[in-house]
C-alpha cells in the first residue's frame, strides 16, 4: 500500500472548491464594496457581518469534518490490534466477532 501524503491524497470537490468558496468570497467582497458606497450604514455593516459569518461557516464545516475523520482513523488504529490479539483469548463473557455483521466491522 502506498503511503498517503498531501501530494497523492488531495481531493478536490468541485461544488465546494469551484462554486461555493468563490461565491462566498465574491459575496464578502461585494458586501464590503456596498459598505464603502453606502457611507458605512448599519444595513451595509450587517451585510458584511453576515457575509463574513457565511465564509467562516463554510470553512469551519470543512475543518470540523476533517477533525472527525482524523479521530475515526485514530480510533480504528487503536482498536484494530486489540481485535487481533483477542481472537485467541475469547471468554464466554466477552466475545469478539471478527466478521462484519450488520454494517459493523468489530462488535464486542
Amino acid at each position: 500500500m502506498v503511503e498517503q501524503n498531501f501530494a497523492n491524497h488531495v481531493r478536490w470537490v468541485p461544488g465546494f472548491h469551484f462554486f461555493l468558496m468563490p461565491v462566498m468570497a465574491l459575496n464578502f467582497g461585494w458586501s464590503i464594496y456596498r459598505l464603502k458606497v453606502a457611507n458605512f450604514s448599519l444595513d451595509a455593516f450587517v451585510g458584511v457581518l453576515v457575509a463574513a459569518a457565511l465564509v467562516a461557516l463554510a470553512l469551519y464545516a470543512r475543518l470540523f469534518a476533517i477533525a472527525v475523520q482524523n479521530r475515526v482513523i485514530r480510533l480504528e488504529e487503536t482498536h484494530a490490534p486489540r481485535a487481533v490479539v483477542a481472537r485467541g483469548f475469547e471468554s464466554p463473557h466477552r466475545r469478539v466477532h471478527l466478521r462484519p455483521t450488520g454494517g459493523h466491522a468489530l462488535r464486542m
